[in-house]
């Protein structure tokens, strides 16, 4: 697991680091007087609406998806394909077999 501290990933950081300082910025806004009082609703939700998004937001798979194994290799014997990319030579003609 690349990109983690603790065994958590960054996204754990952020949320964190968002809530402490939506608590902290509410309890400072919560001893103002007047309409700045009722901004901490609007904080609060902002801050619900963002860990809702992260939280929702599609994240990467924790094991890479296996690649696709190809093997190359030349057989011998007329192809029609090759008889066109390739210049005519005498000898033995080559083809590009995908298995």
């Amino acid at each position: 697991m690349a990109g983690t501290v603790l065994g958590v990933g960054a996204g754990v950081f952020i949320l964190a680091l968002l809530w402490v300082s939506v608590l902290l910025l509410c309890l400072l806004l919560s001893r103002a007087s007047g309409i700045a009082r009722f901004s901490v609703i609007f904080v609060f939700l902002g801050a619900l609406i963002i860990t809702a998004v992260l939280l929702l937001f599609p994240r990467a798979s924790e094991f890479p998806a296996p690649e696709a194994e190809m093997k190359a290799f030349l057989r011998e014997g007329p192809a029609e394909d090759a008889e066109r990319s390739q210049p005519r030579t005498p000898g033995v003609k080559l083809r590009l077999c995908w298995d």
